[in-house]
């Protein structure tokens, strides 16, 4: 996509409406909007349920509500509280959300906050720093669990999770969880209720 510049505009959707992607400063929807094609800008703004029919590019993303993307979303900061899913990989330097979500591709951020209100999904996670609790006030059963294929990181610190490997240096592994192999380096904590059916210490090497 070419490079946004002073001159790029704005794309606001109040109410109900489509509009296409491109390029673009602040792209801002309050109520029920569909973005067509690729969107590359400055921040994402999306208060309400929105489509987007194509890749995102942004700087900032923040989302109140609903989202849908049909394609990778790339982004420097995101903040999702709400419902998200993502027909592809997303990354992102700081990533927060909270919700129920689901990613088909690799989740990959050097920060990752996450708090689960239902169940969600993600075919792989990435990371520095990975943090995924339930949110409190909300009962825990094995249907509001995070179901991932692997999750690897730094220093990884797991609740309400169903994953087939983890693989850190330091893991720590909370109520909810049920892991079928550790894989860690430094550090490994089970701590309430969770599940581990095999884990092992790697060298230097590993």
């Amino acid at each position: 996509m070419p490079e946004k510049n002073e001159r790029a505009s704005n794309i606001i959707i109040h109410g109900h409406g489509t509009s296409i992607g491109g390029v673009a400063d602040q792209v801002t929807i309050h109520g029920q909007g569909k973005i067509k094609g690729d969107l590359d800008c400055t921040k994402l703004t999306i208060h309400g349920n929105a489509t987007l029919q194509g890749m995102v590019k942004a700087e900032e993303i923040r989302i109140h509500g609903s989202g849908t993307v049909f394609g990778h979303v790339a982004a420097t900061w995101v903040d999702v509280h709400g419902h998200v899913v993502v027909r592809g990989d997303c990354s992102a330097e700081t990533l927060k959300m909270e919700g129920v979500f689901t990613i088909d591709g690799l989740l990959n951020a050097g920060q990752i906050e996450i708090r689960t209100h239902g169940p969600s999904r993600v075919q792989e996670i990435g990371g520095e720093v990975i943090r995924v609790q339930r949110a409190r006030g909300f009962l825990f059963s094995k249907l509001k669990q995070m179901t991932v294929d692997s999750i690897e990181g730094d220093d990884i610190h797991l609740e309400a999770v169903k994953a087939k490997v983890v693989r850190g240096n330091q893991v720590t592994l909370g109520n909810g969880c049920e892991i079928d192999l550790v894989e860690y380096r430094h550090r490994f904590e089970r701590q309430g209720d969770a599940v581990v059916h095999e884990h092992r210490q790697l060298g230097s090497g590993g």
